[in-house]
């Protein structure tokens, strides 16, 4: 089974950066014996987080303005609509022949391929 799981959010990069930032930070400049060349990379890879959520937030708010250029230049007041619209054309039509069989003694409609009526149990084949 296929899971889909939602992407993190660019608050939370942000949130995560500032703090590994400033506790690298606040570490290195502590004045205790600390690896400086430890704490600076830690630096950099908070701001490399912060970076990240600066990305995924401008990413978001562009495609939110792109729906709404889109929804303004063709006059649609519901953009959700139209995608799920043509989503769904590029899906693959059913089955629109089903054939059936339908049970001598109860009349209940069956799949062509049953042997047995799924409401009675009556036999839906005829042995000859």
């Amino acid at each position: 089974m296929e899971q889909h799981s939602r992407p993190l959010p660019y608050w939370l990069f942000f949130i995560t950066g500032f703090l590994i930032s400033a506790y690298a930070a606040f570490i290195k400049n502590s004045g205790e014996y600390v690896n400086q060349n430890a704490m600076t990379l830690f630096i950099y890879v908070g701001l490399i987080f912060i970076i990240i959520g600066l990305v995924k937030w401008a990413m978001q708010s562009l495609s939110k303005k792109e729906k709404k250029v889109a929804q303004q230049l063709a006059g649609i007041d519901d953009i959700d609509y139209m995608e799920r619209k043509i989503n769904s054309r590029n899906k693959p039509k059913p089955n629109t022949i089903n054939p059936s069989i339908y049970c001598n003694r109860c009349g209940a409609r069956n799949p062509a391929t049953a042997y047995y009526c799924s409401s009675c149990g009556n036999s839906l084949r005829q042995n000859n």
